[in-house]
């Protein structure tokens, strides 16, 4: 008989949570641990130490604190969706899912959908553009359902 295990992920820029079961059939199973990311975190405590600091070339003396060329929130966010995508790809590799439903904001959708390899990406079935992490899993089945 053919695999048609559905795995359901509910995925932020810092947190994901990945299900397994038919949010229309019935309820949903954790199958592994909440990965956490640092998303959520202040951006000067993701960074490593304070800014360095430089000379302004106009006026002799004057420093400035440089900033950093980017927003090390968005760098973390970019990280765990690289982070998620691998956990799906091991996952696929094993067979431990057929099918899979991803339920993210817009945006963690699109940097899921640059980062996951082509045969996890076949595997999509649906993608729902919403912010569920907040949802218990007791909740999720209906929020998913329309």
């Amino acid at each position: 008989m053919p695999n048609r295990t559905m795995w359901v992920v509910v995925a932020d820029g810092a947190r994901a949570r990945i299900f397994e079961g038919d949010p229309k059939v019935g309820g949903l199973t954790l199958v592994m641990p909440e990965l956490l990311g640092r998303g959520r975190e202040k951006g000067a405590d993701l960074l490593a130490d304070r800014p360095g600091r430089s000379v302004d070339s106009s006026h002799v003396g004057d420093r400035h604190a440089m900033e950093p060329p980017t927003d090390p929130k968005e760098v973390e966010k970019q990280r765990f969706a690289r982070e998620l995508a691998q956990t799906l790809e091991t996952a696929n590799n094993e067979g431990r899912f057929a099918r899979l439903m991803l339920v993210a904001p817009p945006k963690m959708l699109g940097e899921l959908r640059e980062v996951l390899p082509e045969k996890v990406k076949e595997k999509i079935v649906k993608e729902v553009d919403k912010d569920l992490t907040w949802v218990s899993v007791h909740e999720l089945p209906g929020h998913l359902r329309d």
